[in-house]
């Protein structure tokens, strides 16, 4: 466009021009470069000599924001980039005004090897985004046939990223050392004051052909071969500049000529500032911008000197029509073998889904961009590329314009630098390391994050990430280790040599109050003159392996006083040469182990153990294992002492040797002696006895067999009391039951019933003891469960009519805790059957038995009956049953009290004499007696 003050017209007609003489462009060659620039995924427009747009691409929309309808027949391009009127470069390509370049695009321009008449230029746009972006422009003039500028076009490339990445290098150099180091691309450290290579990455070094001290020796100069002072003034120039993109020439180490794209900004390393120069080698691009600027009667100048590979494809049959010479190289095809071929029939793409769905896409939006697919190449590499393509009109016939850029190379980069921070962070953790930089000026250190995770504090606790160095040394460093520190510090900072690093390990205290152990790593920092202005470093924790350090101190010198005060004998030696004898042992040998020391062996061992002392050793040396072996050694009496030799091959002053433990075995071997002779002793003593002994055995088994015959009849005659006793109180009950039937009155009947029911509950445990295994006890469980059946056959109740059950575990009991037990339940079962079902009530009636520990025993009688009356003191009552049932437990030492729930409950505890457990065995909860226990005969009343 033209200056603000320019009078012309703001709007032209799309297709006019300013020049009446100029012929109009081929329609067919204007609708070629048309379709051309609006499917390129490059942002470009177009303008006539009266500037107006001619041509606004559809990535030119997408940067910019403004539509081509309302861009198209105007100069109004600039608002795109600016917020006032002025030029563009395009602008003053057509008016031939490049003298202002300079002025108006200060940061860097020049001419382009493009095309003649082209001019490339940098710039920052702050209207573009939310921040501003740094934009690569690229002007040049198109011509008509006969050689006349009809326009100029202008092609826009975003390199913000690239100079943020100038910016990042520049504030962290050494921290992407690694990056210059590694990087796949050429990459070259230059000192802008001399134009000498001061460094050279793998990459350079593979490129160039030169070894890495040769090529670090040499000047920029001597790779372009331009006149050293000339070099030096584009540098120095280029330093003002801070930031310079230019193409150049570099010759290789067998003087081939290349072509190169250099990205070159202002780093500072060790102070020092330098040019951080990214190499590109363009040859094979200047080669193809070459033919096809040969070519441009078939192609536009954009596709001839586009640097990503281009494909012309027909949409009707999906046959390859055209390619650059980007794609030949990319894939490997030549273009003979490319036209005419559709992409199925090259095996271009591995997915043979990708041609359908790129062409659904296509007829769906006419354009796609930046699509990650797989290419096949060839030779059947497999490329990763990013793949945008448009509908462009060919003709009659509509094509796809398909770009295709390789970022194999850099989705590599990407992932391995990826895995270098992840790597690097993750060895900084495993290692337990953090970093810091301290800036001399300002006496201030500069932390992060896993810095203060190792100091087990946060950013946020200590007030941000700087720290004045005198706050660090009073809150975080250990107080005796302070004057170390700082003493460190002052020396690192003053040695003049470059580079130079310094080691320390001090203690820290950290937030939490802990104390522990770091080594400190610190580098010294100078600027471009030499002069110190900080350091920076790193911190790792070696807590645990300063305390196994003091353990082990520990240890070796606790083991090396137990080995001293030994009393065995200790010895170390090699080839028979004593190393070591330990203090103690040697007072046994000798006077002090000094004398020792040096001397041979086999010395102080008798003369008959000596071949057993070589092949030992000869076999512990061989790594082989040895069993303890007995050999006798000289003590200072001048006696040879048995001793029990343990050895192993242990590593000894640098060298393997052999350590034995000798123990003395000497009074064991007399004790075995005196041993031996006191068994002989013993067995004729033995022998003796064994007589006397055989015969008391026979007469004692004499009298045992008398005792056995009188107690048998002992207890032969028990049984027989005890079997009488049974049938006397049977008598008994018989008899109160024939007296029974002729008593009329109510209460003697039923107190005559009440004694015939407790003469009946004595006479079972007689029945019981006399039928019984052994006539001192008997089993309590099965005598109260006789004696339950007995009390609900007396009375008749109906088995169907009140369930009765008894659980408790095993035990035996002798007579004088049976009787007066059974008496009792007795009386309580009675009671129930009397009181408690009445007119046929049905229920339970059931009595626990549990232990309560090792010496009392609990029973819980229950029935479901109607109850005791409200109000009703049982312990008070005139009743004779339950006041025998009070006197009984009392009788036994217990303790009886009434429970709750329904009907009538009673907890009696009593002390357990004389009796013992024999088993843990429960019955059912509903044992019915009469089909658990069977009918003893005579046991129901005469």
């Amino acid at each position: 466009m033209s200056p603000a003050n320019d009078p012309r017209p703001v709007e032209q007609p799309c297709s006019g021009s300013g020049d009446p003489s100029r012929e109009p462009l081929s329609r067919a060659r204007e609708a070629q470069l048309n379709a051309i620039i609006a499917a390129s995924p490059v942002p470009e427009f177009v303008i006539d000599n009266d500037h107006h747009v001619i041509s606004w691409n559809r990535a030119l929309e997408n940067a910019t924001g403004l539509k081509a309808a309302a861009i198209l027949g105007t100069d109004h391009h600039w608002k795109a980039f600016y917020a006032e009127v002025r030029p563009c470069l395009a602008d003053l390509i057509v008016d031939g005004f490049t003298a202002k370049i300079p002025v108006l695009y200060p940061h860097s321009y020049q001419r382009a090897d493009l095309v003649a008449g082209a001019y490339e230029v940098t710039d920052f746009f702050p209207a573009l985004g939310s921040r501003g972006k740094w934009l690569h422009l690229i002007a040049a003039p198109l011509m008509d046939d006969n050689g006349t500028m009809i326009g100029a076009v202008e092609t826009l490339e975003d390199i913000s990223t690239f100079i943020g990445i100038q910016k990042e290098l520049q504030e962290s150099e050494e921290r992407y050392s690694s990056l210059f180091s590694n990087n796949a691309s050429v990459s070259l450290l230059i000192d802008p004051d001399t134009g000498r290579i001061v460094d050279a990455n793998d990459a350079a070094v593979r490129y160039y052909g030169y070894p890495r001290d040769r090529l670090v020796s040499m000047g920029i100069f001597d790779l372009n071969r331009l006149p050293e002072e000339k070099v030096v003034n584009n540098l120095i120039r280029a330093k003002q500049e801070k930031a310079k993109h230019f193409q150049s020439v570099h010759y290789r180490a067998g003087g081939e000529k290349r072509f190169v794209e250099v990205y070159s900004g202002p780093i500072t390393v060790q102070g020092k500032a330098l040019f951080y120069s990214i190499i590109h080698d363009i040859t094979d691009r200047k080669l193809a911008e070459e033919q096809l600027r040969e070519s441009e009667s078939k192609f536009s100048t954009i596709f001839q000197n586009s640097p990503v590979v281009l494909t012309l494809v027909s949409a009707t049959d999906g046959k390859i029509t055209d390619v650059n010479d980007a794609f030949v190289r990319k894939s490997g095809y030549s273009r003979n073998e490319a036209l005419g071929k559709t992409s199925e029939e090259l095996g271009l793409f591995p997915d043979p889904d990708d041609p359908g769905r790129i062409q659904s896409a296509l007829r769906n939006s006419q354009c796609i961009y930046d699509l990650e697919i797989q290419i096949r190449t060839k030779s059947g590499d497999m490329r990763t590329c990013q793949f945008s393509a448009c509908l462009v009109p060919m003709g009659k016939n509509p094509a796809i314009l398909a770009t295709i850029e390789d970022i194999t190379d850099r989705k590599t980069a990407e992932a391995e630098l990826q895995k270098n921070q992840f790597l690097l962070s993750e060895a900084m953790d495993m290692a337990m390391m953090a970093d810091w930089e301290f800036d001399v000026e300002s006496a201030t250190f500069t932390f992060n994050d896993r810095f203060y995770a190792l100091y087990a504090t946060t950013a946020e606790r200590e007030g941000g990430y700087r720290m004045p160095a005198e706050v660090y040394m009073r809150e975080f460093t250990y107080p005796d280790d302070q004057p170390i520190v700082a003493d460190e510090i002052t020396k690192a900072l003053a040695r003049p040599e470059p580079g130079y690093i310094a080691l320390r390990e001090h203690r820290i205290i950290r937030r939490d109050g802990e104390i522990r152990y770091i080594i400190v790593r610190i580098r010294v920092t100078r600027d471009a003159s030499g002069r110190t202005i900080g350091t920076h470093g790193a911190n790792q924790d070696i807590t645990e392996r300063k305390m196994a350090e003091i353990a082990l101190r520990e240890s070796e010198e606790r083991y090396r006083s137990l080995i001293d005060q030994l009393p065995d004998y200790v010895i170390v030696h090699r080839n028979g040469i004593l190393l070591y004898v330990n203090p103690a042992g040697a007072a046994t040998i000798s006077n002090t182990a000094q004398t020792l020391v040096g001397t041979s062996f086999l010395s102080l061992v008798a003369p008959e153990s000596h071949a057993i002392v070589r092949q030992a050793a000869a076999q512990r040396m061989q790594g082989e294992e040895v069993p303890p072996y007995e050999i006798k050694i000289a003590a200072r009496d001048g006696t040879y002492h048995s001793v029990l030799v343990h050895g192993a091959l242990i590593q000894y002053e640098g060298g393997p040797a052999s350590i034995n433990v000798l123990t003395d075995i000497t009074p064991l071997k007399e004790a075995e002696k005196a041993i031996r002779q006191a068994n002989e002793d013993l067995e004729k003593r033995v022998l003796e006895r064994t007589e006397d002994l055989t015969a008391e055995i026979a007469a004692r088994a004499l009298a045992e067999q008398e005792i056995s015959r009188s107690l048998e009849e002992k207890v032969l005659l028990l049984r027989e009391i005890h079997h009488r006793v049974k049938n006397n109180l049977q008598i008994i009950t018989s008899l109160l039951k024939l007296q029974s039937r002729f008593i009329t009155d109510p209460g003697v009947l039923e107190a005559i019933r009440d004694t015939q029911s407790r003469v009946r509950a004595m006479s079972l445990v007689h029945e019981r003891i006399y039928r019984s295994p052994d006539i001192a006890e008997i089993n309590l469980k099965d005598y109260l469960l006789f004696l339950v059946k007995q009390v609900a056959q007396f009375y008749n109740v109906q088995q169907h009519r009140i369930a009765l059950s008894v659980t408790m575990p095993e035990i035996m009991a002798d007579i004088d805790m049976v009787t007066p037990l059974g008496l009792i339940m007795n009386e309580l079962v009675s009671n129930s059957f009397k009181h408690a079902f009445a007119d046929d009530r049905r229920g339970s009636i059931s009595i626990d038995g549990t232990l309560q520990g090792a010496d009392r025993l609990r029973f819980v009688y229950r029935d479901t009956g109607v109850g005791m009356p409200e109000g009703f003191d049982w312990k008070r009552t005139e009743s004779l049953g339950l006041r025998l049932v009070n006197n009984l437990v009392d009788q036994l030492d217990g303790t009886i009290a009434t429970g709750t729930g329904e009907g009538t409950s009673f907890i009696i505890d009593i002390p357990l004499k004389n009796v013992h457990k024999i088993a843990e065995r429960a019955l059912p909860g509903n044992t019915n007696p009469d089909e658990d226990l069977p009918d003893e005969p005579g046991t129901t009343g005469a």
